[in-house]
């Protein structure tokens, strides 16, 4: 008896042990009725750059942003791209910018940035500004009414397209 109640357990525990070691197929992943939920929490907040590299905004215990990085997803290496403060204060100097439309303009949802001039591309008060990562400028580039909708820079980065009025 004990024979019988020791090779069922030695049994129960085999197929425990192997059960988490099987591998994922398709089905495991996309079925709906198949999916294997994950214990791991859904990340959100980040902005891939390219295949191996996002932006992650760094917070305080607030929850506010006070800095953007640059994650490398491979490795993990993070860079601080800039200062959410430190652009606060440029965008601060600008006339008519109140200071918590500062403050929102410094923790951009998104980014558009140019690695070449290493320069961020922000929309504030329906123009367009360039703010450079090294000297830590801001430099208006339109004045015409009208929002400057899908800004973006060029392939080399000495010019931004963008469309106003349609």
């Amino acid at each position: 008896m004990t024979r019988t109640i020791s090779l069922t357990l030695l049994l129960l525990l085999t197929f425990a042990a192997g059960a988490g070691t099987r591998k994922l197929t398709r089905d495991d992943i996309y079925d709906s009725t198949k999916r294997i939920q994950s214990a791991a929490p859904t990340q959100s907040g980040f902005t891939w750059f390219d295949d191996t590299h996002f932006f992650w905004p760094q917070t305080d215990a607030a929850g506010d942003v006070v800095a953007e990085l640059l994650v490398d997803a491979t490795t993990g290496a993070q860079t601080a791209l800039f200062s959410s403060d430190e652009l606060q204060a440029q965008v601060s100097k600008l006339q008519a910018i109140s200071s918590d439309d500062a403050k929102t303009a410094a923790r951009p949802k998104s980014l558009t940035i140019d690695w070449g001039s290493r320069a961020i591309l922000l929309s504030l008060n329906d123009d367009l500004f360039i703010y450079s990562l090294g000297p830590k400028t801001l430099k208006r580039l339109t004045s015409a009414a009208g929002a400057e909708d899908e800004a973006t820079f060029s392939p080399d980065g000495k010019t931004v397209a963008f469309v106003r009025s349609n």
